[in-house]
């Protein structure tokens, strides 16, 4: 099994990490810091390489839920699940994740219980309670991406 995780925080990526490991012995977990070093290390790897990608809301940059979105339309033949992995639970998130094709939503420190289903392929990624309480805000930025995508 095959892993990117995304996080600018090392701590934070060290400890997903370890908790990926324990969960899953023949994973093999690559870490970038950065938007930039993710698109790297996507294009250097064939596009078939990575089974599931962690991706953290608040980086330099670029926020994950936009670098999301870009990874969704970089794939050609779909992309591999890709989790939105925050401490950043508020709806507006939330909201921006869905809206913005996140496969799942996990907050941080992740349940190991989700995240082992994640890493053993279950395709359910969002749970009810991850899901923003206010739709409104979530067809607000619903709407601004397809205007965006016109």
């Amino acid at each position: 099994m095959n892993v990117l995780l995304i996080d600018d925080d090392a701590y934070d990526a060290f400890e997903v990490t370890s908790r990926i490991k324990s969960l899953r012995s023949d994973a093999l977990v690559v870490h970038a810091s950065s938007s930039e070093d993710a698109l790297e290390e996507i294009s250097s790897h064939k596009s078939s390489f990575f089974d599931v990608i962690f991706v953290d809301q608040h980086m330099p940059g670029k926020l994950g839920t936009d670098l999301c979105l870009q990874l969704k339309q970089l794939y050609v033949e779909g992309s591999p699940p890709l989790i939105l992995l925050t401490s950043d639970g508020t709806d507006t998130t939330r909201s921006k994740a869905l809206a913005n094709d996140c496969d799942g939503f996990l907050t941080k420190p992740a349940d190991n219980n989700r995240l082992r289903k994640l890493l053993d392929g279950k395709r359910c990624h969002w749970n009810l309670a991850d899901l923003p309480s206010d739709l409104d805000l979530y067809r607000s930025f619903l709407q601004s991406r397809d205007l965006a995508s016109a």
